[in-house]
């Protein structure tokens, strides 16, 4: 089995397939919102917001993966909000 350099490089191959795509690129972009009491919602909804427009600003092709997760105080209580968009381009 002969794997490109490419691959071998970036540890994309499986078997026979490699999943080398040429001019696409995935790229992981990070987004944070604080949470204030009684506010929760409209911070995931501004979060939201966020998210969307960077998306169609950059014209994304493909969203892969989004993932949500909180950030606490030393009480722990929930104090922010962090999305990771992986997405192509």
């Amino acid at each position: 089995m002969h794997i490109g350099l490419e691959a071998r490089k970036y540890g994309l191959h499986h078997m026979n397939r490699v999943f080398l795509r040429e001019k696409n690129m995935i790229k992981v972009k990070t987004f944070a919102n604080t949470l204030e009491i009684f506010h929760a919602r409209k911070a995931m909804e501004a979060l939201d917001e966020e998210v969307n427009a960077f998306l169609e600003r950059i014209q994304v092709k493909r969203v892969v993966s989004v993932s949500d997760t909180h950030t606490t105080d030393g009480s722990g209580a929930t104090i922010g909000l962090i999305r990771v968009v992986a997405y192509e381009i």
